[in-house]
């Protein structure tokens, strides 16, 4: 039988949950949200779902919408980031959201904002 996983993640007063369907897709998410498990908050944020089937073919959705249907697990994973971020950062009333990359050697850092998308 394969395995199923409902994980919850918080980001500031914003929450979202990731229901990984089947072992792949649990490993998948495991390594995608490995440090942002959080205890679930009831009626709090929407769930997607990932899945990759017998024939090898991945879904990310959400209830009736689908955001990515195909062979690639890595595809996959960017559809289910960008639409969790974008459902955390929409949410979010009592924090920062930016989307930045940083540089750092030694002591010293720079960090670049940048447009989302």
């Amino acid at each position: 039988m394969s395995e199923r996983r409902v994980r919850s993640v918080l980001f500031a007063d914003a929450q979202i949950h990731v229901e990984a369907l089947g072992d792949e897709a649990v490993r998948l998410v495991a390594l995608m949200f490995r440090d942002m498990d959080t205890p679930a908050q009831p009626g709090l944020g929407p769930l997607f779902q990932i899945e990759r089937d017998a024939q090898g073919v991945w879904t990310v959705g959400s209830g009736a919408r689908r955001y990515y249907t195909g062979p690639d697990a890595g595809d996959a994973a960017v559809a289910l980031q960008d639409v969790t971020s974008e459902a955390l950062a929409a949410a979010c009333r009592n924090g920062l959201v930016l989307h930045a990359a940083a540089v750092a050697k030694g002591q010293v850092a720079v960090v670049l904002p940048g447009k989302t998308g």
